[in-house]
């Protein structure tokens, strides 16, 4: 695999997981975006 492309992908899982968590916190805590 190349290693931009390695990159790219592992910037996307971390964004998407970053989303699911904020999400996550954010019913928990009783926050409306």
């Amino acid at each position: 695999m190349l290693t931009e492309e390695r990159h790219q992908f592992i910037r996307d899982r971390l964004a998407a997981d970053g989303k699911v968590l904020a999400g996550e916190l954010a019913s928990r805590f009783g926050v409306s975006e």
